[in-house]
């Protein structure tokens, strides 16, 4: 017996932490920043003491913080150019969806330099990466991981989003 409750992001705080005097359990999906400041505190000063305490606000939490997960791309057959284009946009969508914070988000492309139609596919993919809207980054801290990433591989190339959602 029991029930699930789904928070948007504009509850307030005070709302949410009401609540942990009477949850068992709580699962979240998302980053480090998120499920820290549930379990130990809104502020710093606040995570710290709890930190230190051995005093989390909720006994039970379970998180899901993302993963590197896989895109595959099978060779063989032959692929008209339509085909092409849709798999570039699907992939390209699924990739910049929610500014690529789902957690099944595709973080890594796994297709084989051999197969026939790899440039095209790829360029397709650049191309369906650069029409995609820039979703707004909610998740703290998602800004200052991608300057730490731009800045450790800078000769990654950065394929622009198109601005606002």
């Amino acid at each position: 017996d029991g029930f699930v409750s789904v928070l948007p992001v504009s509850t307030p705080r005070h709302s949410v932490s009401a609540l942990f005097g009477a949850v068992d359990h709580v699962h979240i999906t998302g980053g480090a920043a998120s499920a820290h400041r549930i379990l130990w505190g809104d502020s710093s000063e606040e995570q710290v003491a709890n930190i230190a305490h051995g005093t989390p606000r909720v006994q039970k939490m379970t998180a899901e913080l993302g993963n590197v997960t896989p895109h595959i791309v099978c060779p063989g057959g032959s692929w008209t150019s339509a085909e092409l284009r849709h798999h570039a946009s699907h992939l390209a969508q699924f990739v910049a969806a929610n500014c690529s914070c789902n957690c099944l988000s595709p973080k890594v492309l796994i297709v084989s330099k051999e197969w026939d139609f790899y440039d095209d596919f790829m360029r397709l993919l650049k191309e369906e990466l650069a029409l995609q809207p820039l979703w707004p980054a909610y998740y703290p801290g998602t800004k200052e991981r991608y300057d730490s990433y731009a800045a450790a591989y800078p000769d990654a190339l950065i394929i622009h989003a198109q601005p606002g959602v």
